[in-house]
């Protein structure tokens, strides 16, 4: 699944002594994943997706790594020297510059897609052009009142509890972060960072209150950035339609695997009575009864129009490529993913399609960390490799499903019955879209797989599920970032994963 690459610290001094280039060949799974088909029309412009071994390999030394945020600015100045010489000859890097957890590369030329890795001296390594704007590493704007007496206190006890590079419980996050912020409407820690968001407001209003804000934290050890609006959108809506048309120009999955197979697997490509695509998720079970995860916010029109019939199998109708395969039948709490029941006849095969393992148990968001490396299969991605870099904490009104369905005015929630949701957050190598598929629109509803926890323990084959992911993309001064919707809600409700479904059935 990954290939690592071990270099001694002495290779990166003598550089005679190291002539080629680093090999990427994949290490071969027990069983060779099934091949992807994909549609004649139209034609994809782009060169092909990038191989996935390439995407998930890594470029590691002996004597030092970056991936130790306590020491790693110290070792990042003793050893930049030999580091770039090292790039320089092996990936024609001109210039590099560190920003934890990233290392941005530059180049007049960047590599071959197939010569990239994922990381190096474990950092996530993001290629650059000559003239290519380097991302902001991180979201939000910093406060302008640098008055230490003014800068933002946390209450004692729930100070001890917020480490940076640890992922915190979410609630506790968000409690320690509303004291100094009452009026925030999320708190986002990425990695040695908390950002709090507010509800969004015109410019000049943004930049009056920003001028106001404390510029640090005066007793935890966080930088603290702010944002005008949320990161994420939380609702269950999307801001650009996915229309499935336009993902097809965009090197998309478009296959019909029920006609083609017989069958459909997570990471296939799920159609709405809208036409809007999102990524078909995995099996689960309770009771005897078997469903399939789907993202809600793809049938919000119909929602809104005709929430009395959810649950209808004439209603909220789910397609497989053209292929009806169900319906949804019902919501998970305050989440944007609804259980699909298929239609009689129609099989789910439990395993992914570019990922060799099954899915084997949910985990919740408190038993990952930052620096996991993630995996996860879409139509509109390919394979695609993640690593977890913080949790989102924001409020939201409870579902209640018996009445939110009738879709009555008189039916909300009062204000005051409010719970926190968390989501993971999630860091990526992929800035922009150009010639494979990367992060974009379509990936929601994809469930992410941990294959190696953060002190390099592979635990691919343990079928781990870590998350959903999310519909909507982080502001665009930010491109690095992505979430996902932990599975804490399905776990509470008592679902599980489901052994290979066809297999069980036969």
């Amino acid at each position: 699944m990954s290939t690592d690459i071990t270099v001694p610290t002495k290779q990166l001094i003598l550089k005679t002594l190291r002539r080629k280039r680093p090999s990427f060949s994949p290490t071969k799974p027990r069983q060779q994943p099934e091949e992807r088909s994909r549609s004649e029309e139209p034609q994809p412009t782009q060169p092909p997706p990038v191989p996935p071994s390439v995407m998930s390999s890594s470029v590691d030394f002996d004597d030092f790594t970056l991936g130790d945020p306590r020491e790693s600015f110290a070792v990042f100045f003793d050893f930049k020297n030999q580091l770039l010489d090292f790039l320089g000859q092996q990936f024609g890097v001109d210039d590099v510059t560190y920003s934890p957890p990233f290392l941005f590369l530059r180049s007049a030329q960047p590599p071959p897609l197939d010569e990239r890795p994922f990381s190096i001296a474990g950092c996530i390594a993001v290629w650059l052009g000559p003239e290519s704007a380097q991302p902001d590493p991180y979201p939000g704007l910093t406060g302008g009142d640098d008055e230490p007496g003014n800068f933002a206190e946390v209450d004692e006890q729930l100070a001890k509890e917020l480490v940076p590079f640890r992922m915190p419980d979410a609630q506790l996050l968000f409690k320690a972060i509303k004291q100094p912020f009452p009026d925030a409407i999320a708190v986002t820690m990425i990695y040695n960072v908390i950002i709090v968001e507010f509800e969004e407001t015109d410019v000049k209003s943004w930049s009056k209150k920003l001028e106001s804000l404390p510029m640090a934290f005066k007793n935890i050890n966080f930088s603290l950035h702010y944002t005008n609006g949320p990161l994420a959108n939380t609702e269950c809506k999307h801001l650009k339609k996915p229309q499935p048309e336009s993902l097809f120009n965009l090197v998309a999955d478009d296959t019909d695997y029920v006609e083609e197979s017989g069958y459909f697997c997570p990471g296939a490509m799920l159609i709405s009575g809208e036409d809007n695509a999102n990524t078909s998720g995995i099996a689960v079970h309770k009771g005897g009864e078997t469903r399939v995860l789907a993202a809600l916010h793809l049938w919000d029109q119909e929602f809104k129009g005709n929430s009395d019939k959810f649950g209808n199998p004439a209603n909220f109708v789910v397609k497989q490529g053209k292929t009806r395969v169900g319906y949804l039948e019902q919501t998970i709490d305050n989440t944007d993913m609804a259980l699909m029941k298929l239609d009689e006849g129609v099989k789910f095969r439990n395993h992914f399609l570019d990922i060799d393992c099954v899915p084997k148990h949910l985990l919740r968001g408190r038993e990952i960390a930052p620096g996991d490396i993630m995996v996860m299969d879409s139509f509109a991605t390919g394979r695609q490799q993640l690593q977890c870099a913080g949790v989102r904490a924001y409020n939201t009104a409870k579902r209640h499903l018996s009445t939110f369905l009738k879709g009555k005015a008189e039916d909300n929630p009062p204000p005051s019955d409010y719970m926190i949701l968390s989501q993971g957050v999630f860091a990526t190598n992929a800035p922009e879209i150009h010639t494979h598929p990367e992060i974009r629109a379509g990936m929601c509803g994809a469930v992410i797989v941990r294959n190696l926890t953060s002190n390099k323990e592979k635990v691919l084959d343990k079928g781990e599920i870590c998350g959903i992911m999310h519909c909507a993309d982080l502001k665009q001064n930010s491109k690095l970032f992505c979430f996902a919707d932990v599975m804490d809600p399905f776990i509470d409700a008592g679902w599980e994963c489901l052994a290979d479904f066809e297999d069980e059935e036969e």
